[in-house]
């Protein structure tokens, strides 16, 4: 039973490799040409790039400066390159500058982390926010964002 399966299938393969072309002049094909590629499976091929942010200080008076340090984490398997920082605060008005831009220009290998940080001064008085928004390249996308959580700082009036 299993050698007529063999044979039925045998034939049915060998019938499938000839070519008809032209009229009815019938062609085999050579096997000596079929190149067998492998089937490769890219086990790596997102991105996870996380935005994180802190302060030095959570509160601090008018006239004192105040350090913020912004971090890209690389999760995924490409490269994460040329990052540029943007650390905003807002309201505007209360720590100068208003934004601080940083370029990073070393790429971020998979599971490692690039940090960069900003000094901020306090010219006026009250709660600031600060967001971290990095610009990044990789392999596949031109330019990516990714952004991070928000942080609070108070600012109080020097007394």
């Amino acid at each position: 039973m299993k050698l007529r399966l063999v044979i039925v299938l045998m034939v049915a393969v060998f019938s499938s490799l000839v070519v008809v072309t032209g009229g009815s002049t019938a062609h085999p094909v050579s096997l000596d040409n079929i190149v067998y590629l492998p089937i490769v499976a890219n086990s790596c091929i997102t991105h996870q790039v996380g935005a994180y942010l802190s302060a030095s200080r959570p509160v601090i008076s008018t006239g004192e400066s105040i350090t913020v340090t912004g971090a890209v984490v690389s999760d995924g398997c490409p490269f994460v390159g040329a990052p540029i920082f943007y650390v905003y605060s807002d309201p505007t008005g209360i720590l100068q500058p208003a934004v601080a831009i940083v370029v990073s220009n070393p790429h971020v290998p998979p599971s490692k982390y690039r940090e960069v940080s900003a000094t901020f001064m306090a010219v006026g008085e009250g709660p600031v926010t600060f967001t971290l928004s990095i610009s990044y390249m990789t392999s596949d996308l031109p330019w990516n964002f990714a952004d991070s959580s928000p942080i609070v700082v108070r600012v109080l009036p020097n007394p």
